[in-house]
């Protein structure tokens, strides 16, 4: 859809291309060009992969030198399980025992992305990139969680919170200048797509035959379907609830069927 309103589509990946076929898969939905990790010097690694540090370093540049308008996709990895962060990069002051849980883990690792992030932002802005940009930042998954419920469980002094928003994933959309707002609409993933294009002024006719989800930002349904058919937030009535599930099934029977081929 960027593409024929002109703009150029890169995917990048701190893993293998052959990762859950991610190469693969991004590929086929339309992306012009991937780089992997046989692109990057591997001179910090942290759990799965590339320290965030040291690849958002590398990926700078490569977005500087992109022909402009573009579209570029970005992954990282550090603040994924198994949260073993080393220690020159604890910067929290957690208690001895939570900080050598994964829970103490976790917030570890997510404070250090969040970190590389915001160094990354800045090296945008002092190359200009800023001017004309806007930045999606969503996680893909929950975190540490529901691989670890257990153990959190056993954590002397536990906060309500630390077994709360299971199914909660940031979203912060970000454009140089603009004033923060937080919109408190419950959605999901699916809703990306719609609430993207309408942000980058694509006309909702483009996408509206193939895009399941809704415009976050000018809706007033608040919910989301979650897999298994869990749900969140708040259905007008059971019927919004039976077709809101009923587009979990149609979506997974598009994959299995590779329908649009």
């Amino acid at each position: 859809m960027l593409e024929s309103h002109g703009y150029g589509t890169l995917a990048i990946h701190p893993d293998k291309g052959g990762y859950w076929n991610w190469r693969q898969a991004l590929t086929a939905i339309g992306f012009q060009r991937t780089i992997d990790e046989s692109y990057f010097k591997m001179d910090e690694r942290i759990g799965l992969g590339i320290s965030d540090g040291t690849y958002l370093r590398q990926v700078e540049p490569v977005i500087k030198a992109e022909k402009q308008p573009f579209y570029t996709f970005l992954v990282t990895l550090t603040s994924h399980a198994p949260f073993d962060l080393p220690v020159q990069y604890r910067e929290l002051k957690l208690d001895p025992v939570l900080d050598k849980s994964k829970l103490g883990g976790y917030f570890q690792s997510i404070h250090y992305t969040d970190q590389q992030i915001g160094a990354f932002i800045d090296k945008l802005g002092k190359d200009g990139l800023l001017d004309n940009t806007v930045i999606a930042l969503y996680g893909d998954h929950t975190g540490v969680h529901k691989f670890y419920d257990d153990e959190i469980k056993q954590l002397k002094n536990p906060e309500s919170w630390w077994l709360e928003g299971h199914n909660k994933i940031p979203l912060i959309i970000y454009s140089k200048g603009m004033t923060g707002k937080e919109i408190k609409t419950t959605g999901g993933q699916i809703d990306l797509l719609p609430t993207l294009a309408y942000l980058m002024g694509i006309d909702h006719s483009d996408y509206e035959g193939t895009a399941m989800g809704r415009n976050l930002l000018n809706t007033n349904r608040n919910f989301a379907i979650l897999s298994g058919g869990k749900s969140a937030g708040t259905f007008p009535s059971s019927k919004d609830r039976e077709n809101a599930t009923l587009g979990v099934g149609i979506a997974d029977e598009v994959i299995r069927s590779n329908y649009f081929k």
